[in-house]
């Protein structure tokens, strides 16, 4: 009898998994805000929820015993966010662009996190790639990864930094989380190092199921409500700023340590939260937090005799009319196409008037889209 009964619960419960995963492939209501018309429209088959992979893992980011996390190498994917579809490829590093200066060029080594990286853009409209297409002596080479702060970016260049021929080092700060990223990097650190081996097995197992899940429609769906409910309850705002001033200063400490008689430069990006009063999306309070994080960054850099640039309302929007959907994203927060190239404009300005750098053709007053990729038309290159 108990048999019976465990065989009929058992054959229900499949029933109603499979009926579940059947509704979520077929009916596909829109529950969530990053389920966009051009991933059902487009002519390709996804391989996970909003990527087509050409080269490489069937996956993006692959996991790395010192940063923590990092772009697969030598792979190349579709990315479709916001009702559009952006091509990215990864050099041999596992980052975006070139990794060498060209023959008549200096090196400029740029960290970052996906602003840097170039979320939402495709090569030809990151921050980095505009800059080196507008420099006459200097190509800019990206050297950021999504999700990475400053104790990450200098690990990265540790790792790189004998590797790569370079003169100079642009950072670029993104203030919402990079000091936060911070603190969650190194509290992991400390907890991966006092773990046991059967903690380190459960936390393997935990990626293995997450994996596992992601490959089929009631799986992402599911681990997207447990991702909101998670965020609901985890305040960034409670995360000590006496900790986000302790760790970001150890990194700028350590890559004083490393950069010779190499000048580094700073600038800071603001996040779509500081401007749009309803998105409220990494803390309560975005524009004191913002502050905040901007008289730290500063107060750090003049110690160390970095310049800094900070993106502000002022700057960025250039008291044009406030039209914040031109230079950010929506769901996807980062910057459009668009936002790269006000950044990268000002960021240039900056470098060229106050530090003599020599921008050929002159930095292009108007934005302009050198790639694009319609979503119903997609193909890898052969």
């Amino acid at each position: 009898m108990v048999l019976i009964k465990t065989v009929t619960v058992l054959l229900s419960l499949t029933v109603a998994v499979t009926a579940a995963e059947i509704s979520l492939r077929f009916v596909k209501p829109i529950l969530f805000d990053d389920i966009h018309i051009s991933r059902r429209d487009t002519n390709l088959k996804l391989h996970d929820a909003e990527h087509f992979f050409c080269t490489g893992p069937l996956s993006r980011i692959a996991s790395h015993e010192i940063v923590g996390s990092r772009e697969h190498r030598d792979s190349s994917y579709f990315e479709l966010r916001n009702n559009q579809a952006n091509f990215f490829s990864f050099n041999k590093f596992g980052f975006r662009g070139p990794y060498q200066s060209t023959e008549n060029k200096k090196g400029v080594f740029v960290l970052g996190d996906s602003f840097t990286r170039g979320s939402l853009a495709d090569e030809t409209e990151t921050i980095p790639a505009h800059l080196s297409y507008w420099s006459r002596d200097y190509d800019f080479l990206n050297f950021g990864t999504g999700g990475h702060g400053t104790s990450q970016h200098v690990l990265t260049y540790s790792d790189f930094r004998n590797l790569i021929s370079h003169e100079l080092i642009l950072i670029l700060i993104y203030i919402p989380n990079d000091l936060i990223d911070n603190v969650k990097f190194e509290k992991r650190k400390e907890k991966l190092q006092e773990q046991t081996a059967l903690q380190r097995a459960r936390y393997e197992m935990k990626g293995f199921l997450i994996e596992f899940l992601g490959n089929y429609e009631i799986g992402r769906f599911s681990l997207k409500v447990y991702s909101r409910l998670l965020s609901s309850v985890s305040k960034e705002d409670s995360i000590s700023t006496d900790e986000q001033f302790k760790y970001f200063k150890k990194s700028i400490y350590e890559l004083v340590k490393m950069i010779g008689n190499k000048r580094v430069f700073i600038a800071t990006i603001p996040g779509r939260d500081e401007f749009d009063f309803s998105d409220r999306s990494h803390q309560d309070n975005p524009a004191t937090y913002a502050s905040y994080v901007r008289s730290i960054v500063s107060e750090i850099a003049s110690i160390y005799k970095m310049p800094t640039l900070h993106l502000t309302k002022e700057n960025l929007f250039e008291n044009r009319p406030f039209e914040i959907d031109q230079l950010y994203g929506w769901p996807d927060r980062h910057f459009t196409e668009r936002g790269y190239h006000r950044a990268a404009q000002e960021i240039g300005r900056w470098l060229q008037a106050e530090f003599g750098f020599n921008f050929r053709p002159a930095i292009e007053k108007d934005f302009i889209d050198r790639t694009s990729f319609d979503y119903n038309f997609l193909q890898c290159p052969s």
